[in-house]
């Protein structure tokens, strides 16, 4: 899916920071009859700008600590489809992300690829939201204090590179279960053209389980590196994917260790999948 087509009107915006209401009227002004927009955009302490004709971004945007009232939401960009590039969320007040509501795809040729990446405190942040993306190059979510259950993220089916969790206080993850492959985005199984992947979620003290990843599979082929680690209420690690990925598994990094009993270790995981009663379960019998 690319927005940027023929006939399409690009603004090269360059950098622009906006640091006030004011700010963020004239953008939107300046730039209401652009359709796609290319450069790097930095917003603080404000609402995103809304511009409604907007399909595609290709570059940067960069939310810096976004509003300054405990308990807010974000809106903004509302018809965005497509972002080449980066979205940086900075969350330190907000309860939950209602912008980008329409983004579908986000993907960025470049190191870090594309990457949508929340951080920052987040004691009142439980809705990550962008409930209509469907593919991204990474996610990178970390150092959020919120210690009930995440939300968001529901129809999300694949991630091309790189699945990081760390460093979070949530006690369940209700997203994600549509997610069905990291790392062969593009590449049917078996064609050589699949990204190498990663899989890392540690430091989750109050987790308690992985059934939130359904759909998940993970192809041992093309895994650079798995860890489960540093969480010590999560004991319930003999889900499908893993029993799978355990048994089909030829090499790669895989970590795991510092977590609750059942997840301790490849054999009480190992136990874990021969003991239960699903199909994938047995998958390591």
């Amino acid at each position: 899916m690319v927005w940027l087509r023929l006939g399409a009107t690009l603004c090269d915006i360059g950098q622009v920071n906006l640091k006030n209401k004011e700010e963020v009227a004239s953008f939107e002004s300046t730039y209401a009859h652009c359709d796609s927009m290319r450069g790097t955009l930095s917003v603080g302490w404000i609402e995103l700008p809304d511009i409604l004709s907007l399909k595609y971004f290709e570059g940067r945007i960069d939310i810096g600590n976004a509003l300054d009232s405990l308990g807010q939401y974000l809106t903004g960009f509302s018809q965005l489809r497509e972002m080449k590039g980066e979205i940086d969320f900075g969350i330190f007040y907000l309860s939950e992300n209602r912008a980008f509501e329409n983004l579908e795809v986000a993907d960025l040729i470049a190191i870090r690829g594309g990457n949508i990446n929340f951080y920052k405190y987040g004691k009142h942040f439980y809705n990550f939201g962008l409930n209509k993306l469907i593919r991204t190059n990474i996610i990178f979510i970390s150092g959020i204090s919120y210690t009930g259950e995440m939300y968001g993220f529901e129809n999300l089916e694949d991630i091309k590179q790189h699945f990081s969790f760390s460093d979070n206080n949530f006690s369940k993850l209700n997203g994600f279960r549509r997610l069905k492959n990291i790392g062969r985005l593009f590449a049917p199984p078996g064609s050589g053209n699949a990204k190498a992947m990663v899989f890392d979620l540690f430091y989750n003290k109050n987790l308690e389980d992985l059934s939130n990843f359904d759909s998940l599979r993970l192809y041992p082929s093309q895994i650079s590196e798995v860890t489960i680690a540093n969480s010590p209420k999560l004991s319930v690690c003999h889900v499908p994917f893993m029993c799978r990925y355990i048994k089909e598994r030829t090499g790669g990094d895989f970590k795991i260790g510092g977590n609750g009993p059942g997840c301790n270790s490849l054999e009480e995981v190992k136990s874990g999948c021969l003991s239960g009663t699903d199909d994938d379960v047995h998958a390591t019998a």
